[in-house]
């Protein structure tokens, strides 16, 4: 958007300077003429006055209308945006009132404007839990604690013929004629939903035919490996062992695509309870001792005392925070430590954190973490380690699917944290 005001406001100065300067001298000349008797003090408020009186027309002409007009052309141009952009603009006070809608979202709903103005939200986004008309509406897409304001988030949509559909939902917060007035940009999703589908039970489709000839071919290397058919070489067994590691790893990526895909089509089952959250970490370090001993690490604990329980899955979460704790090792120099802390009031969400003294992520490719099939290496690398980069991905879904957060800090040479958060009782909309 262009800001003719800032541009021309050098022009605009210099414009009330010369006027200013071509009244004052005419003042000046016609004031000794017009009083010749006048004292210093009468002639220095005449001067005023008059310059004052001279002044404003053309001060008027030459700053206050080319003001105007701009703030006019500015409201013009904001307009015509509004007007033309393909996503739905849906104005609304603090208690869901509708007060405007753009054509955008007179399209995607099928309403005209008169026919939602002053109407409440939920006609355009019903809620499950709300009745139709509920002036609460509102407080929902803002959340308690305004967590919503800004975010992006998926939430379905009614049209005017009564037909539901998927469509995100970014909501901003302003204010016009000294009331509260929030904005919600609306983009139906319809098509993409569709083709997240397609290539879902593609996915779906191409793994499981996978898995068969995998499971076969993996079991006739071991029969080799295992001289079943006749001794082998050394060349044939290093040849064969670089085969089975191959094949593990093709497991391993079939089986994340495929726990990728049920995450995010919304077909994993997930089993939420309050949870032992101590006993779970002393159950992940236990089963990591091992590993950490053979590499020559430290793992260290620091749970908080009177640690809240979580509420999840404790065998997906379990899994985040493996998948973690395996990337720790990757790239930890002499230890990992697993943090635990009850946060918010009375302990309400619980965070958990791996925190490394590795060489750290690189700043630019801080926002690639959590992407499908993304792969960093450190600046010292990871020992030839190969992922199936689907792991943070993986991870990432779980946690939105909780309702939960993770995210990550690192610095060069100083090392890298992941942190999870998770509500420590059962949230008041179900998961």
């Amino acid at each position: 958007m262009r800001f003719p005001l800032l541009g021309s406001s050098f022009k605009l100065f210099l414009k009330i300077l010369g006027i200013i300067a071509a009244v004052e001298v005419a003042v000046m000349f016609l004031l000794p003429v017009l009083f010749p008797d006048i004292n210093y003090l009468a002639q220095s408020v005449l001067d005023a006055l008059l310059l004052a009186l001279i002044s404003a027309p053309f001060l008027w002409r030459a700053v206050v209308l080319p003001l105007k007009q701009m703030a006019l052309e500015e409201k013009i141009r904001v307009a015509h945006v509004i007007e033309n952009v393909i996503d739905g603009i849906v104005a609304f006070d603090d208690q869901g009132t509708i007060d405007s809608v753009n054509p955008a979202a007179e399209r995607i709903f099928g309403y005209h404007s008169w026919e939602v103005v002053g109407k409440n939200l939920s006609c355009l986004i019903p809620l499950p839990y709300l009745e139709e008309n509920d002036s609460q509406v509102a407080h929902f897409l803002l959340g308690k604690d305004k967590k919503v304001i800004g975010i992006e988030r998926e939430v379905t949509g009614k049209r005017k013929d009564g037909t539901t559909f998927a469509v995100e939902l970014t909501v901003s917060e302003g204010k016009s004629s000294n009331r509260r007035l929030l904005t919600g940009i609306i983009r139906d999703i319809t098509d993409r939903k569709k083709l997240e589908q397609m290539k879902d039970e593609f996915i779906s489709t191409v793994s499981h035919e996978l898995r068969t000839p995998l499971s076969t071919i993996k079991a006739s290397v071991a029969n080799l490996r295992d001289g079943i058919m006749g001794a082998l070489s050394d060349k044939q067994g290093h040849a064969l062992e670089v085969t089975s590691r191959n094949i593990d790893r093709l497991a391993r990526i079939i089986t994340d695509i495929l726990d990728l895909s049920r995450l995010e089509s919304g077909k994993a089952v997930i089993n939420c309870r309050q949870v032992d959250a101590e006993q779970l970490i002393d159950d992940l370090m236990q089963n990591f001792q091992n590993l950490f001993q053979q590499k020559g690490l430290i793992l260290r604990r620091d749970v908080a005392q009177g640690l809240p329980p979580l509420y999840g899955d404790s065998d997906m979460v379990f899994q985040v925070l493996s998948n973690l704790l395996n990337n720790a090792i990757r790239f930890a120099r002499q230890e990992v430590v697993v943090k635990a802390v009850g946060l918010g009031n009375q302990g309400s969400d619980l965070q958990i954190s791996i925190i490394d003294d590795g060489p750290g992520i690189p700043p630019q490719k801080m926002g690639l973490l959590f992407n499908k099939f993304v792969q960093l290496q450190r600046p010292t690398g990871a020992g030839g380690y190969k992922g199936t980069g689907l792991g943070l991905a993986i991870c990432k879904e779980i946690m939105n699917r909780h309702g939960g957060k993770i995210w990550a800090e690192s610095k060069l040479q100083r090392g890298s944290e992941f942190h999870v958060m998770l509500p420590s009782q059962q949230p008041s909309v179900g998961l």
